[in-house]
């Protein structure tokens, strides 16, 4: 954690990560498939992250690409600037990211007019369907996400004194039931 300049909010970064794993592309190509959406457990309490992939592009004019996007969801429009930064990476054999096929963007502040960033022409089919990653009809991409939020300043918790309280009890022997056992290695 790490507190900023000037404000009583503090910071928070949680990083994370999430492999989609998509069994049967042969079936994204139907003229009827759409928008694969997948919520993210990395949040900061909240809002959450999540990912789409778009198997035909995500406009008409890139139907030959598929596309992948980092966005804002479940977000208070009143809320916290958000700032997020995805990498996206095709997966190989081993699950392993393939360097040729790995994107980070810069970091990104979400608010509630830009609430997504990421890849509209990521991958050609093209190029994964003559690929080694496209197996059994299978391939898989790793999203991984670094989150930072704004907190409200936490409570201060003084340190522990229980030594001193241990101390107390031992030496006042009232009410003790407590024993300790000291074991040399």
């Amino acid at each position: 954690m790490a507190a900023n300049s000037g404000d009583p909010a503090t910071a928070v970064s949680v990083r994370g990560f999430q492999v989609l794993k998509i069994d049967g592309y042969s079936r994204t190509l139907n003229p009827m498939c759409g928008v694969l959406l997948q919520i993210m457990p990395v949040s900061c309490g909240r809002p959450y992250v999540g990912h789409q992939l778009h198997p035909k592009g995500c406009r008409r004019t890139n139907t030959d690409f598929f596309s992948l996007f980092l966005l804002l969801v479940d977000a208070d429009d009143a809320g916290e600037a958000v700032a997020a930064q995805p990498t996206f990476s095709l997966l190989d054999q081993d699950q392993k990211p393939v360097p040729s096929y790995s994107r980070t963007p810069a970091m990104t502040n979400f608010s509630a007019l830009e609430r997504s960033i990421g890849y509209e022409k990521f991958m050609r089919r093209e190029t994964l369907e003559r690929s080694e990653h496209l197996i059994d009809d299978c391939f898989a991409v790793r999203v991984d996400v670094h989150v930072v939020v704004k907190e409200a300043p936490s409570m201060v918790v003084p340190p522990s004194d229980m030594h001193r309280h241990i101390g107390d009890l031992l030496s006042s022997e009232e009410g003790a039931d407590l024993e300790f056992r000291v074991v040399s290695l």
